[in-house]
C-alpha cells in the first residue's frame, strides 16, 4: 500500500513518541505507536492505517436507492452496501473525494450523475483505525453506455430499493454494514422532514 505520512493523523500528532510499521499490505498498514497520554502517561496503541474512502447514496429517478450486493471475506457473507471504494493516490497525492465518488459510482454501478454532493464524513472505528469515509449523495443517476471497468476482483450485483423496502431491510437487520446504515438512515430521515 502506498503510504503518505501526512495522510496518517497519528503520525502528525504531538503525542507521538515513536511508531513502528509492523505490516504493510495491499490496503492496510499496521503500526505500533508509543504515545503520550494526558497526565504524561505513555501508552502503546496498535493502529491500522487505511486510505480514506467514499460511499455514495445513489438515488434514481424512481426514488430508489442503488445498493450493491457483494461477498465480504472478513465476515464470510454477502452484504448489501452503498457503492463505495478507496480514494486513490494519483501522482503521489490522494484524489479529491468528489472525484473518487464519481469514479466509484460509475465503476461499481455503471451509473453517472451530475448532482453529487458530500453530506458528511466519519471515522469507521477510531479506537484503532484511521479510515475516514466521505458520504456523498447522488440524485437522478442514469446508466452510462460505456462505463469505467470494475476492479478485477469485484463481483457485484445491483439492487434497487424504495423507501419502504429500505426501512424493512434495516428493521429486519438485513443491512449490517455501518456506512450503509448511516447513509440509509440519513436518506430516510431526510425524506421524513
Amino acid at each position: 500500500m502506498e503510504n503518505n505520512i501526512k495522510d496518517m493523523p497519528f503520525k502528525n500528532s504531538e503525542r507521538l513518541i515513536e511508531s513502528k510499521e509492523i505490516y504493510n499490505g495491499a490496503i492496510i498498514s499496521v503500526h505500533q505507536a508509543q504515545m503520550t497520554w494526558d497526565h504524561h502517561q505513555t501508552v502503546q496503541r496498535d493502529i491500522i492505517h487505511h486510505q480514506p474512502a467514499v460511499a455514495i447514496l445513489a438515488e434514481n429517478s424512481d426514488h430508489q436507492v442503488i445498493l450493491v450486493k457483494q461477498y465480504r471475506a472478513a465476515v464470510d457473507a454477502y452484504l448489501f452496501e452503498l457503492p463505495a471504494g478507496v480514494i486513490d493516490y494519483v501522482d503521489g497525492q490522494l484524489e479529491a473525494p468528489y472525484a473518487a465518488a464519481k469514479r466509484e459510482l460509475e465503476e461499481e454501478t455503471a451509473f453517472h450523475t451530475e448532482s453529487l454532493r458530500q453530506v458528511m464524513s466519519f471515522y469507521v472505528s477510531p479506537g484503532y483505525l484511521d479510515e475516514m469515509i466521505y458520504l456523498f449523495e447522488a440524485q437522478g443517476v442514469r446508466k452510462v453506455l460505456d462505463p469505467l471497468p470494475k476492479d478485477e476482483d469485484e463481483f457485484i450485483e445491483l439492487a434497487f430499493f424504495d423507501r419502504e423496502a429500505i426501512a424493512s431491510l434495516l428493521d429486519d437487520g438485513q443491512i449490517i454494514d455501518a456506512k450503509t446504515i448511516i447513509g440509509l438512515q440519513y436518506w430516510l430521515n431526510k425524506q421524513e422532514n
